[in-house]
Order: structure tokens, then sequence, then C-alpha cells
């Protein structure tokens, strides 16, 4: 989940790390910039099977 924060008047935002912390959900932050915005994604990585 990103969340967005005001640090003192300033825009941040806290995004996942790769790793959730009970181990399970494996994600990254998309982060695209324009000239006039920034979008933020979480993107969940698919779980891999080995046969």
């Amino acid at each position: 989940m990103v969340k967005k924060y005001d640090f003192s008047g300033l825009s941040g935002i806290m995004g996942a790390s790769i790793t959730s912390r009970d181990g399970k959900t494996r994600s990254y932050n998309e982060v695209i910039i324009n000239n006039d915005s920034i979008s933020i994604y979480q993107k969940e990585i698919a779980k891999t099977r080995c046969f």
C-alpha cells in the first residue's frame, strides 16, 4: 500500500518493500513522472511455481 504523508509542508510517500511483513506478499513500486503529475502504483510480483 502506498501512503501519502506531509512532512512539515513537504509531500512524501511511503511505498511497499519487496517483501511484506508476513513474508507472503512480494511487491514493488512503479513511479511514473510526467510534466504535470506523478503517479505511483504498487505492483505485486506473481508467485512462481517450481516443478
